[in-house]
């Protein structure tokens, strides 16, 4: 027998089940929307980098800072664009700079050791530019403002050209720093200059020796206001006749222990 809806009379049973249904996905929709918007962004983990130095040129800048690639436009990591690229990935990353097996790659047949020489006659021989010490450090080749470790394997070091222009080496001024294996770190003013913003810096395992040259009149300056600073095993050691020394202390900053 064939029977029409409109024979059955209205249906509200079928009706109001619908409507419960549609009620509740609304319901679970709007919860899911609020849990979304509570929920905090889910942000990207953090990378382990390494930048490796293979030219012993004490400029060249990195060809595009913040792309997480050490590389001037000729294509060479030098350790300038090394440090810009770490100070631009802040610290987000866990980064390493170290030297290459090839060291200096535009020299034929590899060069596992070499001393990048710095020279500036101008502030562009500098990262930074700008007095760190009362005792003439003008300006320093080298600065890193982000957690890195500059882990030079007994391999890489810096120097100065000449007394001109009053340079400080490396220039540690962010959290985190640490500089270590190095057999070769000075300068023509201080080696190693431990900024106000340097806190927990390490300098471990290396050697800062001037052989009666211009190139070391003090190994370390240390800023007040970094905290937590640690030198171990570093030989230190200059001949520089007017006032040179090892470790130098900015009136304010204190010791412990």
């Amino acid at each position: 027998m064939n029977t029409r809806d409109s024979d059955l009379g209205p249906r509200p049973a079928r009706t109001r089940r619908a409507w419960v249904r549609s009620a509740g996905t609304v319901a679970v929709t709007a919860m899911l929307a609020s849990l979304l918007a509570v929920l905090p962004a889910t942000t990207a983990s953090a990378a382990d980098r390494t930048f490796l130095v293979d030219s012993l040129s004490a400029v060249g800048d990195d060809a595009t800072v913040g792309d997480g690639v050490c590389a001037t436009a000729a294509g060479a990591c030098t350790l300038r664009a090394a440090l810009q690229e770490s100070n631009a990935i802040g610290t987000t990353d866990t980064v390493t700079i170290a030297p290459a097996e090839d060291v200096d790659a535009s020299t034929p047949g590899v060069q596992t050791s070499g001393t990048i020489v710095g020279h500036a006659t101008t502030s562009a021989g500098w990262m930074y530019s700008g007095a760190l010490t009362p005792l003439g450090d003008l300006g320093a080749y080298f600065v890193a403002t982000a957690p890195v470790t500059l882990d030079f394997q007994g391999r890489l070091g810096i120097r100065s050209l000449n007394d001109v222009y009053g340079s400080t080496a490396i220039y540690l001024n962010g959290p985190g720093v640490t500089l270590r294996n190095f057999t070769t770190v000075r300068s023509n003013e201080t080696a190693v200059v431990v900024g106000p913003a340097g806190d927990g810096a390490v300098i471990e395992n290396g050697s800062s020796l001037d052989p009666g040259s211009i190139d070391l009149e003090r190994f370390l300056w240390l800023a007040d206001g970094a905290d937590q600073v640690t030198v171990r095993a570093v030989e230190i050691g200059s001949t520089y006749a007017a006032g040179g020394s090892a470790i130098r202390i900015a009136a304010g900053a204190t010791v412990d222990g």
